[in-house]
């Protein structure tokens, strides 16, 4: 049988969640009561069947939803990698522009971090910085951003 037997089928995404420990505006907490939580939240709802997990300059969190799935949670749910990214100039109002880069999940996560994340550099306080090793870059960088 095939797996989509009526055919073309409209299906719900959101594509900008964040997660617990999320740098800046963490609404969750992120201790482990904090993650199943979140995670049981997500397993109810079944309308949405695609998920852009969101963090800033950071795949982190969603490296942490792919294990999760792996050991059978979430199932039935697609999860993509979505990094958002603060840019300048900010509008008139002073807000900043945010943007979103969304990865195809095949991808390898070597090549996000090597390829993408690995080439990040802003400026803050007079200083430049850049991503150049992975599982430390989110701690330092959160420092910054919230």
């Amino acid at each position: 049988m095939a797996k989509y037997p009526k055919g073309s089928e409209w299906r719900i995404w959101d594509l900008h969640i964040h997660t617990p420990g999320t740098a800046k505006n963490d609404q969750y907490g992120n201790d482990e009561a904090a993650w199943e939580a979140y995670i049981a939240k997500l397993e109810e709802n079944t309308d949405v069947a695609v998920l852009g997990i969101t963090d800033y300059f950071s795949i982190e969190n969603y490296l942490f939803l792919k294990q999760k799935q792996a050991m059978g949670r979430l199932l039935g749910k697609t999860i993509l990698p979505n990094v958002e990214l603060r840019i300048t100039p900010v509008t008139r109002q002073e807000t900043p522009i945010n943007i979103h880069v969304i990865f195809n999940p095949e991808l390898s996560i070597d090549l996000i971090e090597r390829e993408f994340i690995g080439c990040l550099k802003f400026s803050y306080g007079g200083s430049e910085y850049s991503f150049t090793s992975t599982g430390h870059r989110t701690k330092r960088i959160k420092r910054y951003i919230e």
